[in-house]
């Protein structure tokens, strides 16, 4: 019995699924319309940077993402993956925005208790 090298399967996540922006990719020349809509370019942000912008860590990145709730990761290669700047940015944004809300819907709330005199 001899040992050789153990060829890798290919690894997928149960819960993958294609990025929104993925589906018009197809093999070929550029079209003329995704030249005259993308104006800047794509910058792919991998683990570690997503990590040091959102300040999550891998496991919650992952529990987001397959909740809907993170920008789906692009698959770079078959053993590499990404994630699009833009959405993370989005993401953040909209974080951002939600917590301002809610701390002004809460400052309003305690602003409106109407405080009775004891005694």
């Amino acid at each position: 019995m001899t040992m050789g090298k153990s060829k890798r399967l290919p690894f997928k996540f149960a819960h993958s699924r294609p990025h929104p922006k993925a589906s018009s990719c197809q093999p070929g020349p550029p079209s003329d319309d995704l030249a005259s809509v993308r104006r800047d370019p794509i910058r792919i942000l991998r683990l570690a940077q997503v990590r040091e912008i959102t300040g999550l860590g891998k496991t919650t990145l992952y529990e987001l993402q397959s909740q809907g709730a993170f920008p789906m990761r692009v698959k770079i290669t078959d053993h590499c993956v990404g994630w699009i700047e833009q959405d993370v940015q989005t993401w953040l944004e909209r974080r951002v925005a939600l917590s301002a809300r809610h701390t002004a819907l809460m400052s309003e709330a305690s602003n409106s208790i109407c405080h009775r005199p004891r005694g």
